[in-house]
Protein backbone atom coordinates (compact mmCIF):
# COMPACT_ATOMS: atom_id res chain seq x y z
CA UNK A 1 0.00 0.00 0.00
CA UNK A 2 2.72 2.48 0.98
CA UNK A 3 4.73 1.74 -2.14
CA UNK A 4 1.69 2.14 -4.37
CA UNK A 5 0.78 5.45 -2.77
CA UNK A 6 4.30 6.85 -3.09
CA UNK A 7 4.77 5.47 -6.60
CA UNK A 8 1.45 6.82 -7.86
CA UNK A 9 2.14 10.22 -6.25
CA UNK A 10 5.60 10.52 -7.79
CA UNK A 11 4.26 9.28 -11.14
CA UNK A 12 1.51 11.93 -11.01
CA UNK A 13 4.04 14.66 -10.20
CA UNK A 14 6.29 13.44 -13.04
CA UNK A 15 3.34 13.49 -15.43
CA UNK A 16 2.10 16.92 -14.34
CA UNK A 17 5.46 18.68 -14.19
CA UNK A 18 6.75 18.01 -17.68
CA UNK A 19 8.31 14.58 -17.21
CA UNK A 20 11.70 16.07 -16.37
CA UNK A 21 14.80 14.00 -15.70
CA UNK A 22 14.65 14.85 -11.97
CA UNK A 23 11.14 13.44 -11.62
CA UNK A 24 12.05 10.41 -13.75
CA UNK A 25 15.08 9.78 -11.54
CA UNK A 26 12.90 9.97 -8.43
CA UNK A 27 10.35 7.67 -10.05
CA UNK A 28 13.10 5.16 -10.85
CA UNK A 29 14.34 5.31 -7.24
CA UNK A 30 10.84 4.70 -5.91
CA UNK A 31 10.36 1.81 -8.32
CA UNK A 32 13.69 0.23 -7.33
CA UNK A 33 12.60 0.20 -3.68
CA UNK A 34 9.52 -1.87 -4.42
CA UNK A 35 10.90 -5.18 -3.09
CA UNK A 36 12.25 -3.88 0.26
CA UNK A 37 9.08 -1.90 0.90
CA UNK A 38 6.85 -4.82 0.03
CA UNK A 39 8.81 -6.90 2.55
CA UNK A 40 7.99 -4.40 5.29
CA UNK A 41 4.29 -4.18 4.56
CA UNK A 42 3.41 -7.10 6.79
CA UNK A 43 5.51 -5.88 9.73
CA UNK A 44 3.60 -2.68 10.59
CA UNK A 45 -0.03 -1.62 10.77
CA UNK A 46 -1.47 0.09 7.69
CA UNK A 47 -1.88 3.32 9.66
CA UNK A 48 1.89 3.56 10.13
CA UNK A 49 2.50 3.05 6.42
CA UNK A 50 0.03 5.80 5.61
CA UNK A 51 1.69 8.21 8.08
CA UNK A 52 5.10 7.60 6.48
CA UNK A 53 3.67 8.02 2.97
CA UNK A 54 1.90 11.24 3.95
CA UNK A 55 5.10 12.68 5.45
CA UNK A 56 7.11 11.83 2.33
CA UNK A 57 4.53 13.38 0.04
CA UNK A 58 4.16 16.47 2.23
CA UNK A 59 7.92 16.96 2.05
CA UNK A 60 7.90 16.83 -1.74
CA UNK A 61 4.92 19.20 -1.91
CA UNK A 62 6.72 21.62 0.41
CA UNK A 63 9.80 21.44 -1.83
CA UNK A 64 7.70 22.17 -4.90
CA UNK A 65 5.95 25.05 -3.14
CA UNK A 66 9.32 26.49 -2.11
CA UNK A 67 10.54 26.27 -5.71
CA UNK A 68 7.45 28.07 -7.00
CA UNK A 69 7.89 30.79 -4.35
CA UNK A 70 11.56 31.20 -5.27
CA UNK A 71 10.65 31.43 -8.94
CA UNK A 72 8.01 34.05 -8.19
CA UNK A 73 10.50 36.12 -6.19
CA UNK A 74 13.07 35.80 -8.96
CA UNK A 75 10.55 36.97 -11.57
CA UNK A 76 9.57 39.93 -9.37
CA UNK A 77 13.23 40.87 -9.08
CA UNK A 78 13.71 40.71 -12.85
CA UNK A 79 10.58 42.78 -13.41
CA UNK A 80 11.74 45.37 -10.87
CA UNK A 81 15.18 45.63 -12.47
CA UNK A 82 13.93 46.02 -16.01
CA UNK A 83 10.77 48.06 -15.49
Amino acid sequence: MLYLLIHSSVFTLWNNFGQTNEWKSLLDKVTSRNIPINGLIGTCPLEEHLVVARRLIEGKVEDIDDLFNQQEEHLKEIKRRFS
